[in-house]
């Protein structure tokens, strides 16, 4: 068992390490004897019992496997690809929860299964563990993964790749740009993913591929974004009404909604979600009713209810970028009251207070919050030193509803301030890291939240 890097069933224990087909009751019991004499720590959390080892019972057991270490390695690595593939297609299903929460606990067997794969140059390996992993990669913050698709896309042969896969792992690598705002390695990245699609006919093309608008709508090129995902959805559509056209009409949607088209942003995701079994796609079926309901003209108090249902919703699939996105409007509806301003201030400092820099889409959209609730507030000083930083390092859109905010309080603030201090006001922050703003923004906002 010292094969496996992190947590594992008892079915991951069958498949990799039995010598023969074996049972899987009879792997449960073997595993309880070890539990039961504390060479295995059992984990009954989760749905399924999962095991793991000490690192020092780990380690001893590496160095006594001998001449069995790497045909274990080797089965391990198999494994864990194949476990990975299959939880990227469970992903955009009904089981998307279940799907995240095993991979989000398999990820260091998954690291050690792209390690051995990598060093041993089983591209066919790599495919399975990063192709598909896109939209993972963006929903789920998963940055390593894009880095791990960088380095097959620099740096091994992908010749022996399905188009499908070839395509995808394009898209894997191109999100790890988002980071950077290096756009223009990602139009080639997304250029040539799109490029080699053509060659796929329609019944082919893979869901996953609305990842190529998705990495251009975080890049803020929405035009381009759309492009792609009009295109893709010309192709489908020769085929009837599909869970992939679906989620690519829903990214469509999102994309006119920035864009500032929101009749088409509507009448996207209500033609998508006709589209949609009641139970497929958690994400993008909730996506698209927040769409609609965004962009329906609802009364605030009836689209703060339907916000917070999303929020939860997206809470209970793990999706924790999105119920984020959530969070922050429904801070924005509350702050729209007076009577509601030192609520929204606060939680908005809970908000950033579990940010993470490895992500700064999610940093960036909590600041622009945080511009809304100390313009309305009327601290300018700090809500115009903020906006400053965050136009010059923006590396995704601004939310719609942040922007019609902004600019109607914008001329109070800058009535309330001469000429002199606004160029003052834009250099105070100007040589701040990304952790400096996000500390500049807590302070500002504890200190108006009194």
């Amino acid at each position: 068992l010292s094969v496996f890097a992190g947590h594992f069933t008892a079915a991951d224990a069958l498949e990799v390490v039995s010598s023969s087909e074996g049972d899987l009751l009879a792997m449960s019991d073997q595993l309880d004897e070890l539990v039961d004499h504390s060479m295995v720590i059992v984990d009954v959390s989760a749905d399924v019992a999962e095991y793991r080892l000490l690192d020092t019972v780990r380690e001893f057991g590496d160095t006594a496997l001998g001449d069995e270490r790497e045909s274990l390695h080797a089965a391990h690595a198999h494994h864990f690809a194949k476990l990975s593939r299959r939880l990227f297609h469970q992903m955009l299903s009904p089981d998307e929860a279940a799907a995240v929460q095993r991979r989000d606990r398999a990820h260091d067997d998954i690291r050690a299964a792209f390690m051995w794969s990598r060093a041993h140059d089983r591209v066919d390996l790599v495919a399975d563990i990063v192709a598909r992993a896109a939209i993972d990669v963006l929903m789920h913050r998963r940055i390593e993964v894009a880095v791990w698709a960088a380095d097959a896309v620099e740096n091994l042969d992908l010749s022996s790749l399905t188009i499908a896969d070839r395509c995808c792992l394009y898209q894997t690598a191109a999100s790890l740009e988002i980071n950077e705002g290096r756009i223009d390695r990602a139009r080639d990245l997304i250029g040539r993913a799109e490029a080699l699609s053509l060659e796929l006919a329609p019944e082919e093309i893979p869901a996953d591929l609305v990842g190529g608008s998705s990495i251009y709508f975080f890049l803020g090129l929405l035009a381009d974004g759309d492009a792609i995902a009009e295109r893709l959805s010309a192709r489908l559509s020769a085929l009837g009404p599909s869970t992939a056209l679906a989620i690519i009409m829903i990214s469509r949607s999102n994309i006119h909604g920035y864009s500032g088209r929101p009749d088409s942003a509507r009448e996207l995701s209500e033609a998508a979600l006709a589209m949609l079994a009641d139970d497929d796609v958690p994400t993008w079926r909730t996506l698209a009713e927040w769409q609609i309901s965004r962009y329906s003209n609802l009364d605030p108090i009836e689209l703060s209810e339907r916000v917070a249902r999303y929020r939860d919703r997206y809470l209970s699939v793990r999706n924790p970028f999105l119920a984020a996105t959530a969070s922050r409007q429904l801070i924005g509806l509350d702050s729209a009251r007076a009577t509601a301003q030192s609520h929204a201030l606060a939680k908005a400092v809970d908000g950033m207070s579990t940010l993470s820099l490895a992500d700064p889409r999610e940093a960036l959209g909590w600041m622009m919050q945080s511009v809304v609730l100390l313009l309305r507030a009327g601290q300018y000083r700090s809500a115009l030193s903020i906006l400053a930083w965050e136009q010059r390092h923006r590396v995704t859109p601004v939310h719609p509803d942040q922007l019609a905010a902004i600019e109607r309080l914008m001329p109070a603030a800058r009535d309330a301030l001469g000429d002199d201090e606004l160029d003052a006001i834009a250099a105070t922050l100007a040589s701040s890291t990304l952790r400096e703003a996000i500390d500049f923004t807590k302070a500002a906002l504890t200190e108006a939240a009194g």
